[in-house]
């Protein structure tokens, strides 16, 4: 790693009561080779659980490492604690983890190689890559039906696109310049994070959050992906509300994207809507596979919300950032 300069970095990791996932996590984060100068722990929620986990198992081995710890409650949202995040962080980088996540040994090492080698570089942010994602088949049926009607996959290219649907680099073979960056893992430069916070208007509904503010950094700065850098990432499986919701907060917040950046061409509004078309057959899909009709009420529901809202989600076109 070329000394260009001694960067130091901070983790915020945003939680609600997953105590067995954060002990992981925080575990896989101390027997790093390159060791952070603190974590912020955002908790949504009040949990007796989660702060006798903190106070009694984490803090301890946090000390024992020299790694400063910050607890802090905060309202249940996951962009509201991001931004109470950076504002708590101090190091002149922000990694962002989900309390999900566990790191190989040399994740930090490998994303902070990033950092030095391209500091100077008009660098925006840095993030490495899943493994699991790693492992998808670019020529399974549902990722070939993914990618005939623009929607969201993880055998693509790293880029936003013109549908709003993210197309995740899964498995990049050398570090890789990307548009857009996967929440549970991404990092960002703190001084510019103080000029882009998370927008406020996925406050009640967060699914993209992570993706828009990566977007909208990268039209300034470079952001990169890494093959090195890896961790495991191994969600709980969402219950039949989990499904409605998420993807009803899905569908309301990709418009509300769309309108931002892509809204300006009629041919991206019949791209747009041609994925949705796509996306309501996978629902379909998802109702025979799972028995579960929770996914497709939600992308019933979530059109309704912006039908409600006369197309306008949030009632505005215009982004409102804290930044």
């Amino acid at each position: 790693m070329c000394n260009v300069k001694k960067i130091t970095f901070s983790i915020v990791i945003c939680t609600l009561n997953n105590v067995v996932g954060l002990e992981k996590c925080i575990a896989s984060i101390t027997q790093q080779t390159l060791i952070p100068n603190e974590i912020i722990i955002v908790h949504g929620d009040i949990d007796g659980e989660m702060k006798k986990s903190i106070t009694k198992k984490i803090q301890p081995i946090l000390q024992s490492n020299l790694i400063a710890l910050k607890y802090i409650k905060a309202i249940r949202s996951l962009v509201l604690q991001r931004n109470i995040g950076i504002e708590n962080a101090s190091g002149d980088v922000i990694v962002f983890l989900d309390d999900d996540v566990i790191l190989e040994k040399d994740y930090f090492f490998y994303l902070f190689e990033v950092y030095q080698s391209k500091w100077n570089e008009n660098l925006g942010g840095v993030q490495g890559s899943i493994i699991e994602a790693a492992r998808g088949n670019s020529w399974s049926p549902i990722e070939v039906i993914r990618k005939i009607f623009l929607y969201a996959n993880i055998t693509g290219s790293g880029r936003l696109l013109v549908s709003c649907n993210p197309s995740f680099c899964g498995n990049p073979q050398e570090i890789k310049k990307v548009d857009i960056f996967n929440g549970c893992m991404m990092s960002f430069r703190r001084d510019i994070l103080l000029k882009n916070r998370f927008d406020t208007n996925f406050k009640e509904f967060w699914m993209c959050d992570d993706i828009e503010l990566s977007y909208r950094i990268s039209r300034k700065y470079h952001l990169y992906q890494t093959p090195l850098a890896r961790l495991h990432h191994i969600p709980s499986a969402p219950n039949y509300e989990g499904h409605r919701k998420m993807t009803r907060m899905l569908v309301y917040n990709r418009f509300y994207m769309f309108r931002l950046y892509f809204s300006d061409s009629k041919i991206n509004w019949i791209l747009f809507f041609w994925s949705n078309i796509g996306e309501f057959l996978l629902r379909i899909l998802d109702c025979i596979r799972m028995s579960n009709i929770g996914a497709l009420l939600g992308f019933l529901e979530g059109w309704k919300l912006v039908f409600i809202n006369k197309g306008h989600p949030y009632r505005k076109k215009t982004r409102e950032s804290n930044g």
